[in-house]
């Protein structure tokens, strides 16, 4: 239940941004970079940010993931000890 209202949540995020200014210098270098950067459009700055949105999803899903299948800090032991 909590997983589904997380990912609504993103959703609904992820649809604002993406009719913001910046979602749409988002499409703009993923349609043509060289273009958007004839224009102006800071493409570094724009790759910078698509890095920083998947890294948010990619932590949220391993988060929602671990507290399914029951991962805690003694898990690390684990992999300290070496196997």
């Amino acid at each position: 239940m909590i997983g589904a209202a997380v990912t609504l949540v993103l959703f609904v995020i992820f649809m604002l941004f993406f009719r913001s200014r910046q979602g749409v210098v988002l499409r703009a270098i993923a349609d043509d970079y060289t273009a958007s950067w004839s224009v102006g459009i800071s493409v570094e700055r724009g790759v910078a940010l698509s890095w920083a949105l998947s890294a948010v999803v990619a932590t949220t899903a391993g988060v929602l993931w671990g507290s399914v299948q029951t991962v805690d800090q003694s898990l690390s032991l684990l992999l300290l000890k070496g196997g």
